[in-house]
């Protein structure tokens, strides 16, 4: 399942293996069992966890994660789409704020900031999802339609059509500040690092934003 698959952007759709969780006390049972997942994935036990194990700990049933989550894999799909929520969210508060302020290199500069935030938050996941062939960097159709509006305000002229240039440059941010929380260990804890990895993908970005069309 692609995380950020258009068609299911919620992670709750039968095609994704997570099925809706509607009443309120069933949101509670999916927020724990998923708490348990992502508990076993940072202190890397979620191989040696059974599903049942999973019920027990979540105060829940077999039956009860089954009648939300196809399998393990499924669930932790769906952990990671919440995450992305997450990251959405953040970044098209960020597109409004570029709106109002009309500066370009500070949005840009947040852009890359939250892609490595959410990066480094999520690295222990990230890594447990890498090995699948999964798209985690293709970004959701809401998002990227969002930053076309943007890039119109800004007055930004993308080398092709906006949708398609905001699609792609979301999803170089997201790729590479993906890759880098997964491969440049010094990310963590060193902050010069850090804004020097986010000062070179903002110019990448910049670069791209104002390249002139093919």
């Amino acid at each position: 399942m692609a995380e950020w698959k258009i068609e299911d952007e919620a992670g709750s759709g039968p095609a994704s293996g997570v099925r809706p969780a509607m009443q309120a006390r069933s949101r509670a049972t999916r927020a724990r069992i998923l708490k348990i997942l992502e508990k076993s994935v940072q202190d890397n036990s979620i191989d040696a966890l059974t599903v049942a194990d999973i019920a027990r700990k979540a105060k829940s049933s077999v039956g009860a994660f089954y009648g939300r989550f196809a399998d393990k894999a499924a669930a932790l799909d769906a952990l990671y789409a919440d995450r992305l929520d997450v990251l959405t969210n953040r970044l098209m508060a960020g597109n409004q704020e570029a709106r109002r302020h009309r500066d370009v290199h500070r949005w840009i500069g947040q852009l890359a900031e939250d892609c490595v935030a959410h990066g480094l938050e999520n690295r222990a996941l990230l890594s447990r999802l890498a090995g699948r062939p999964v798209d985690l960097a293709q970004p959701p159709k809401t998002l990227a339609e969002d930053l076309s509006k943007t890039l119109t305000v800004l007055k930004i002229k993308p080398p092709h059509f906006a949708p398609p240039a905001a699609r792609f440059l979301l999803t170089l941010v997201i790729g590479l500040s993906r890759d880098a929380a997964l491969f440049q260990a010094d990310l963590q804890d060193n902050e010069a690092a850090r804004r020097a990895f986010t000062s070179d993908i903002q110019k990448a970005a910049l670069w791209y934003l104002t390249a002139p069309s093919a």
